[in-house]
């Protein structure tokens, strides 16, 4: 991962035109189920917008359930290298994902916190989800030695 950007309250424009500002070359873009809802101002679904607005090639991935994005997370995290000057926000809000509480019964949800760490967790979430799908179609490589990220043994959110 060589970089993260997040804007809260943004548009889809904006976040084209901050990919846009970067010096990458874009493979793919991957983004969740809800790019085909329609946005409430216009009519016109999401992806659409992304595509007119130059966004190409992107892959709408089909709804997923949590758990098993967070599977896909854990497979692939071994297996990252992180930009740590460019992707600190993200490294923190991905350390800081976590499990919801339920203080009445004093024990932990089935079901992650959504908090101001959830939006980058989803969005590295549905990066595993749509790399692990494009890598089920290819033949299997290779092991490369599992590297830790944050010196940490601990797992990623265990559900």
């Amino acid at each position: 991962m060589i970089d993260c950007i997040a804007g809260s309250g943004q548009g889809i424009d904006w976040y084209v035109r901050e990919l846009g500002k970067r010096p990458y070359t874009y493979r793919q873009h991957i983004v969740p189920h809800d790019a085909n809802n329609g946005d409430l101002g216009t009519g016109q679904r999401r992806i659409d917008t992304m595509r007119s607005l130059g966004m190409n090639p992107t892959r709408v991935l089909p709804r997923t359930p949590v758990d098993d994005g967070i599977s896909a997370v854990r497979n692939l995290l071994p297996r990252c290298r992180i930009d740590r000057k460019n992707c600190q926000r993200g490294i923190d809000a991905l350390e800081q994902y976590r499990k919801s509480w339920d203080d009445a019964n004093k024990v932990f949800r089935d079901k992650p916190l959504h908090d101001w760490a959830s939006d980058y967790a989803d969005a590295f979430r549905y990066l595993a989800v749509g790399l692990r799908d494009r890598e089920d179609d290819k033949p299997k490589a290779a092991k490369r030695p599992r590297v830790s990220l944050t010196g940490s043994t601990s797992g990623w959110m265990v559900m």
